[in-house]
């Protein structure tokens, strides 16, 4: 049986927000990238270790695959994640960690799998 981060409903606090709208290019942010408008997914991490991929205000050269763009953390499998836009081959993920810390960033597209069912408001319980 998976875990589901308790803290995904702090999603439904941004978009009551109306924060500004999805940003253009390469950057993953979360204030950036949450509006109304946004289409949330939940998603579950599918490989065995996947690192977050830093973006362009990390790196000119990123998002890429290559390791000058592979960030320090990382995410394993079965960790759920809230994804808010699409770049390339990339995702933008928000994943609540159990201890209470939020960290955003790309990850390969292939490294997720979306979870039809599951909105970001839910528990991840149903």
């Amino acid at each position: 049986m998976q875990r589901y981060p308790q803290r995904i409903i702090w999603v439904g606090l941004l978009l009551s927000t109306g924060g500004p709208s999805v940003a253009e290019g390469a950057d993953c942010d979360t204030i950036l990238d949450v509006s109304p408008q946004t289409d949330l997914t939940v998603a579950s991490i599918t490989a065995g270790r996947v690192h977050f991929v830093k973006d362009s205000s990390d790196n000119p050269s990123c998002p890429y695959a290559a390791a000058l763009c592979r960030s320090k953390v990382y995410l394993v499998k079965g960790n759920l994640v809230i994804l808010t836009k699409g770049w390339n081959d990339f995702v933008c993920a928000i994943f609540p960690s159990p201890k209470g810390h939020e960290w955003t960033g790309w990850l390969p597209s292939s490294s997720v799998a979306r979870r039809p069912g599951v909105s970001p408001g839910q528990s991840g319980t149903g």
